[in-house]
């Protein structure tokens, strides 16, 4: 976690910047907030830095000083990241020639006017690199609600499986599985039809080998958000568990709603408050359980903040909901 991200006042101005959802997180998340400009030295306010675009790879310099800072950062970025115990993602600062994910400025030379592109900065880069597989966000794409569900989706479902993990029985992995099937079902049909093999042949009495390979295939199921028409289908999967128990009334209720959220006009807590109110009339605490219906904390479904804001900034990149 960026600590300037509602930690601390360590920007280079001396600034920090208020992030309402990591204030929402903070009764459900353990953060290790971190600073790589001050951890390798530099003070608070600092002279900026840059990422420079070279040949050899990407370097950091600070202009004011004449400083390549490069190899300071790549030292302290491996050490630090190697250090980390068992993690579950990385909130990170945008832009930041240190922690930016992707939209870090690059330059040619420390006294360019004019930026080459943007891309990570180093420590970012690092994180990258090394944990490719686990969810990895800034604060300003996380203003768009389906990034920002992928996101709370990802992590809690991985510290879901971290438990499992710590178990190391057959019998918690198949617990997870059964709750988390419509879960899978909607980001990746085909990762988990290979979760339902690996289910399948498990050895009550195994080693660990099975919970590595599972591991592995809710990362990949993970990797990317669901399309609609994916969620739409494990939405209709429900909805036959329960159709005919339902009013007719009800279940044109129901199709319409899936009608509209196919067209992107519809956000999916809508059809999810549906299935959430059946399964408790209906007693059917099976269903009410699906991870589907509740992949993290109620209380992180409320937020309402489209992004974060610096002074003078607004929200920006808010995609529609149908953007795929």
């Amino acid at each position: 976690m960026s600590r300037c991200l509602g930690f601390a006042n360590c920007r280079y101005d001396g600034a920090i910047v208020a992030c309402d959802l990591v204030e929402r997180l903070k009764p459900f998340v353990e953060f290790i907030p971190i600073c790589p400009e001050v951890a390798i030295g530099l003070g608070v306010p600092r002279d900026p830095i840059r990422v420079l675009r070279t040949r050899s790879g990407l370097r950091l310099f600070q202009p004011s000083s004449g400083l390549d800072l490069t190899v300071r950062m790549r030292d302290w970025a491996n050490e630090f990241l190697r250090s980390l115990p068992e993690i579950h993602g990385f909130l990170l600062k945008s832009r930041s020639p240190s922690c930016a994910l992707r939209d870090a400025k690059h330059y040619l030379r420390p006294d360019s006017e004019v930026p080459l592109g943007r891309g990570p900065g180093l420590f970012g880069a690092s994180v990258l690199e090394r944990f490719r597989q686990l969810p990895a966000e800034d604060e300003m794409r996380l203003a768009d609600p389906r990034r920002r569900e992928h996101f709370l989706t990802r992590i809690f479902c991985l510290a879901r499986f971290s438990e499992v993990k710590a178990a190391g029985q057959a019998r918690a992995l198949l617990d997870f599985h059964t709750r988390h099937k419509l879960l899978f079902v909607a980001y990746n049909q085909r990762v988990f039809r290979r979760m339902e093999r690996v289910v399948a042949r498990m050895d009550p009495s195994g080693g660990a080998e099975w919970l590595a390979e599972y591991e592995a295939l809710v990362l990949a199921a993970l990797a990317r958000p669901p399309r609609l028409r994916s969620v739409a289908n494990a939405l209709t999967q429900a909805f036959c568990y329960f159709s005919r128990s339902l009013e007719k009334a009800e279940q044109e209720l129901f199709l319409s709603m899936i009608a509209l959220f196919r067209e992107g006009q519809l956000p999916v807590s809508a059809p999810l408050s549906l299935f959430r109110g059946w399964a408790f009339r209906f007693g059917e605490a099976r269903m009410a359980g699906q991870a589907f219906f509740a992949p993290y904390p109620e209380a992180l479904r409320e937020l309402q903040v489209h992004g974060t804001r610096e002074k003078g900034e607004c929200p920006r990149r808010r995609s529609p909901l149908s953007r795929r």
